[in-house]
């Protein structure tokens, strides 16, 4: 415990957890477990090893086998609730363990390295066959819809860029992927909302519930989204199905949806009423994944440069990068995006002239022309905001051998 306690706050999980996606209450009680059944298990071991010196051969072989039935469920039980601190955790890992390090990132993130945050210790496991979907509430037209018959509406399909509000500055908690679904004004003109409808709320089987006003709930592009890069969404992405809302931070985009409604414009979901900003519009971003953070790269020699760039729904204009702590900056180029709410990869070169420690930077303009925003602030409560940096060790060429 002492160590999970020192050791979080290293990796960005916060003290006692207080960044993790469950929350500290939940990351303390997912570390307890383990802790406890590994305490059970040594007790059990001893009393073990005390009752088999004392018995006689034939109680002691009943004992045994009996203590070994419960050692192999508390072995379980204690596997199990380490697997889950793992996921809670990982799910959450900063920058600083990359899945590409030292390489740009595919343009379209595959499925099992999507990035995966949730509220939840355990994610609810729904089943298509009992799952509906209801739209109502204050409704002229309530109605609810199965699996089947969400999936034979006229659909659309886009690729959309996710990141997590919680995402540092350089983090890797973004992913892209091209999401298939229905477009959320269809379901919603269909259920005839009232004329003072201004917030449209979206619940999920696992308790969550958020909402966004009815201007972007009626965007085309906002959707209810059941398949995820040609296959249906994973469980850990909302199966059967969930909210994608281009240019809203991830928390918006609910997963495990059951129920949608109109709202009163004052209503907050599950983490606005633990801090988070109601306004969840995505802020500029870039990041550098090339080189690597720490590299040693050869002085006199070309260098690439590059990482990827998002603003949400404005596009990225620009991509400029400093290799001299922002004394002076070269312009990168820009791949085209695949959609207009997608991140971008962005590459450059650099020939390093001096042997030293050098810093790079990245910084980004958004499609609207405002750049993005140099000061440092953390996530909470509208996202971190600050340009990647990273260091880069240029090394002098080898000495040569002296002539004997």
């Amino acid at each position: 415990m002492v160590l999970a306690g020192l050791f979080t706050p290293l990796i960005g999980g916060g003290f006692f957890g207080a960044k993790v996606a469950t929350g500290a209450i939940g990351y303390l009680a997912a570390t307890f477990l383990p802790v406890v059944t590994y305490g059970v298990v040594m007790a059990s071991l001893h009393a073990m090893a005390l009752e088999r010196r004392f018995q006689s051969a034939a109680k002691g072989r009943r004992k045994f086998l009996r203590s070994a039935a419960i050692f192999t469920l508390v072995l379980a039980a204690s596997a199990f609730a380490a697997s889950t601190i793992v996921k809670t955790i990982s799910a959450v890992t900063p920058s600083r363990v990359f899945r590409y390090r030292g390489q740009l990132p595919p343009e379209v993130t595959p499925n099992d390295q999507f990035y995966e945050v949730s509220k939840n210790i355990i994610n609810p496991k729904v089943e298509a066959a009992s799952w509906k979907l209801e739209v109502g509430g204050d409704v002229g037209s309530p109605f609810s819809l199965t699996y089947e018959e969400l999936k034979a509406l006229p659909w659309i399909e886009q690729y959309a860029t996710l990141e997590c509000i919680s995402n540092l500055v350089g983090g890797d908690l973004i992913s892209n992927a091209l999401w298939r679904g229905v477009s959320l004004r269809v379901l919603l003109e269909r259920a005839k909302l009232s004329p003072d409808a201004q917030r449209i709320a979206f619940h999920a089987a696992d308790g969550y519930v958020d909402s966004f006003p009815l201007d972007i709930a009626m965007r085309e592009q906002t959707m209810v989204a059941y398949m995820m890069n040609g296959d249906p969404l994973p469980d850990a992405h909302g199966f059967p199905a969930r909210i994608i809302v281009p240019g809203l931070w991830g928390m918006e985009n609910v997963k495990w949806l059951t129920r949608i409604e109109p709202v009163a414009a004052t209503f907050r979901g599950y983490w606005q009423e633990r801090g988070w900003a109601d306004s969840a519009t995505y802020n500029t971003m870039s990041r550098l994944d090339v080189p690597a953070p720490s590299a040693e790269v050869p002085l006199g020699v070309e260098v690439m440069v590059g990482g990827v760039a998002f603003a949400g729904d404005r596009s990225i204009q620009q991509v400029e990068f400093s290799a001299d702590d922002g004394q002076s900056w070269s312009q990168a180029e820009v791949k085209k995006a695949l959609g207009p709410y997608t991140w971008v990869l962005w590459t450059g070169s650099w020939t390093p002239d001096t042997p030293k420690l050098h810093v790079l930077k990245v910084r980004a303009v958004d499609g609207r022309g405002e750049p993005q925003i140099a000061q440092v602030q953390d996530s909470l409560p509208d996202g971190a905001t600050g340009y990647h940096l990273i260091l880069v060790d240029v090394m002098p060429p080898a000495e040569q051998p002296k002539a004997s």
